[in-house]
């Protein structure tokens, strides 16, 4: 029934906030020393290095909404609705890209991932929003 739809979702939620919280730290520790490693050699400089090191951290931080996003957009699949994370995802790549057009002269390539991050937040609290409500309506119908 629903509360176990609702246990999973909160089970879901403790797996994402654990890997938040044990995986971006270990990569903000570690993340220089691995660029390091893998990639500096040959024509690769410290300056590469330190540019790849920035925009991985701005990816990190993205990592956990994006995979919470892919869980909230499966609830959407299993109602039968489409439409919601297809419209929710056409939106935060219309916005994402016209924030880099806007901003890459200004940030230079950190807009990028930065982007990337910003609005897969939107776009995982409008999902998450719309889903609880949509299930709370549902739960109610059939009761």
């Amino acid at each position: 029934g629903w509360v176990s739809f609702w246990q999973r979702i909160r089970r879901i939620g403790l797996v994402v906030g654990l890997i938040t919280l044990v995986g971006v730290p270990a990569f903000l520790i570690l993340g220089r020393w691995l660029v390091t490693l893998l990639f500096e050699h040959g024509a690769y400089t410290r300056d590469d290095g330190d540019l790849t090191y920035t925009l991985a951290v701005a990816f990190a931080w993205g990592l956990p909404l994006h995979a919470l996003t892919e869980v909230v957009t499966r609830g959407f699949l299993a109602l039968r609705d489409t439409r919601t994370p297809l419209l929710t995802n056409v939106t935060q790549l219309l916005i994402r890209g016209t924030v880099m057009w806007l901003l890459v002269d200004r940030w230079g390539l950190t807009v990028i991932p930065w982007s990337l991050t910003i609005t897969a937040v939107g776009e995982c609290v409008i999902l998450w929003l719309l889903l609880r409500q949509r299930t709370r309506s549902a739960a109610r119908r059939t009761v």
